[in-house]
């Protein structure tokens, strides 16, 4: 079957898909200017929240990007050009309301033979445009269906289809009030510790509250997380996922944290990008984030961190950048978040808030 009988028999689901992004996760409204940018071969998606965009009375301003073409830039790019950050994309981004991303990659790869240098410092002159589009745009990042994506997945593309649309087109409101039940418990707290296999980590959230992710910001969602105090992280953790990044994926990655940094770290893979990555400058070996997945409909691990940190029975730790909104103060460039799967079939693990055992291989014990 081809993939565009595949995406025709999804129309509606890319409609309310399309209406969920426009209408719920960024709130358009009349008057304002929107940026929609995505992948070619996210065209059916694109269009519909173009249009969706103009039934609310807004401007769009379509950003349509391909792959070979970024890989181009990184390939023949000069650290002059790496380090450039234009000013009219400072001017856009100081001029825009609203920016809905959407990814879908043929290759979800094409960047994976770019030296990681390249990627430290690009992200090092993007920093101040993801600033100001975070802390100054209504935004949304979020997923179509495309074959780099699925084969990442280990499916079809009938299968991954079925798959995204189930974990973005979910009623968030709903959703909202069962995370609020996880952030109530966890806001009171002041350590939360996480032990498995090769694991025993205490973070530190007191003073910090949670953040709901009921589809505001990615789609799909589904997580509670947090912004540590960054300097009070002890103890190790090892994560049953590859950590990926730009298309580099690194193997079974191992920190020990002391005083909030990573002071060691071993990987089974690609032991340099990692190195060069956690060195792009003072905060990337400092935690930005702690969050807890809650999307009961991500279930398997698709090499794709949009949506495998909101997998069920999940946590995630983000090396780097923090997020101002819950009282996160550590900066880096890179925000880079690496997956561990706490149920009983990958492992196990258990997650204490105070010393109360609070879940078990996944499953919540209050």
């Amino acid at each position: 079957m081809s993939v565009l009988r595949i995406l025709n028999m999804d129309q509606k689901k890319i409609k309310k898909l399309a209406w969920i992004l426009v209408n719920h996760s960024t709130k358009v409204r009349p008057g304002d200017s929107v940026i929609i940018q995505g992948f070619i071969q996210a065209k059916p998606l694109l269009r519909e929240v173009y249009r969706e965009v103009l039934r609310k009375g807004a401007y769009p301003r379509l950003k349509v990007s391909f792959e070979d073409f970024a890989y181009d830039y990184y390939e023949l790019a000069s650290d002059r050009q790496l380090k450039h950050l234009s000013k009219i994309d400072l001017y856009e981004i100081d001029h825009v309301d609203v920016v809905i991303a959407i990814g879908g990659n043929l290759n979800s790869r094409y960047l994976s033979g770019i030296d990681s240098r390249k990627f430290s410092l690009r992200n090092k002159s993007l920093e101040p445009l993801f600033n100001k589009r975070v802390d100054n745009t209504r935004w949304v990042a979020t997923r179509f269906p495309a074959t780099g994506l699925a084969q990442n997945a280990g499916m079809s593309i009938q299968q991954y289809s079925g798959f995204l649309f189930r974990a973005t087109n979910k009623d968030w409101n709903r959703e909202k009030r069962k995370q609020m039940k996880i952030k109530n418990l966890f806001d009171r707290a002041r350590k939360v510790r996480i032990v498995g296999r090769e694991t025993d980590i205490t973070i530190d959230i007191s003073n910090r509250k949670g953040i709901l992710c009921y589809g505001q910001f990615n789609m799909p969602d589904g997580e509670v997380f947090y912004s540590p105090n960054e300097r009070k992280t002890e103890g190790h953790i090892l994560f049953n996922y590859p950590a990926i990044y730009n298309g580099h994926e690194v193997e079974n990655v191992k920190l020990w944290f002391k005083k909030g940094k990573v002071v060691k770290f071993t990987c089974s893979s690609n032991r340099k990008f990692f190195q060069q990555m956690i060195d792009t400058d003072d905060g990337a070996r400092y935690l930005g984030e702690l969050g807890i997945g809650m999307n009961d409909q991500i279930r398997n691990f698709t090499k794709d961190v949009l949506l495998d940190e909101k997998m069920g029975g999940t946590i995630h730790l983000a090396l780097g950048r923090a997020y101002k909104e819950n009282g996160g103060t550590n900066k880096s460039a890179i925000h880079w978040d690496i997956v561990k799967d706490l149920r009983k079939k990958h492992g196990g693990g258990e997650i204490y808030v105070d010393g109360r055992l609070v879940n078990k291989d996944g499953e919540w014990k209050f």
